[in-house]
């Protein structure tokens, strides 16, 4: 019953931050972003497997802006517990400039673990950048709780993620989402989710709609 209550202030928190926080930044900057992306998943073995995705992100007026292609390969150490590497080829497209390409990479570890039909989640990440083509380095922390619903093929998710800046000692934002997943059938499925990203040290917002496709191998 207590685990219960708590997940029900989870859902309750991350609702209301996503309904307060634009409303706290009216006079803040506010920009919107689309991002689309195509996931194949490849099980190499029994622990371990890859996903290849290309990614493409869209600015106001659904301009490309960014086109990226990544590898992660992630390694399920434990039954709760996986590792994961991940590189990123990112192409960035720039007003009146020449197009810069940027090699990043990810370091993570994960934890999940089923209750019922809920699914907490715990990721620390390392990286050497940031989704505003800063090459600082940085700390990721995220929860997420995901829910299956019983007979039905959609799973929703909310997630909450802090991002500490290691180069300048700071805390440089927080994304909160709000999203869900729909199998089509069995080893395919789609996604749609709604991210804030709220900027702690200047007066700016970010609001990114994702959409994806999922296939495994």
């Amino acid at each position: 019953m207590k685990f219960k209550l708590f997940i029900f202030r989870y859902f309750s928190v991350i609702l209301l931050l996503l309904m307060v926080l634009p409303l706290s930044a009216q006079n803040a900057e506010n920009e919107w972003q689309t991002r689309t992306a195509f996931t194949a998943q490849f099980k190499l073995a029994k622990k371990l497997k890859l996903e290849l995705s290309p990614e493409f992100r869209f600015e106001d007026q659904f301009k490309l802006d960014r086109t990226q292609l990544e590898a992660e390969l992630e390694y399920k150490a434990f039954k709760n517990i996986s590792f994961a590497a991940r590189y990123q080829y990112i192409i960035n497209y720039r007003d009146n400039k020449d197009t810069e390409y940027l090699p990043r990479y990810m370091l993570s570890a994960s934890y999940k673990k089923s209750f019922d039909r809920w699914t907490p989640g715990f990721r620390l990440s390392y990286t050497d950048y940031n989704d505003d083509n800063d090459g600082s380095a940085f700390f990721r922390y995220k929860g997420s709780l995901e829910y299956n619903i019983k007979n039905s093929k959609l799973t929703p998710e909310a997630s909450i993620q802090a991002y500490h800046d290691l180069t300048n000692s700071d805390w440089y934002k927080i994304r909160y989402g709000l999203g869900f997943s729909y199998k089509l059938f069995k080893k395919n499925s789609i996604s749609l989710s709604y991210n804030l990203d709220y900027y702690l040290n200047e007066a700016r917002n970010r609001h990114i709609i994702d959409i994806g496709y999922k296939i495994k191998f």
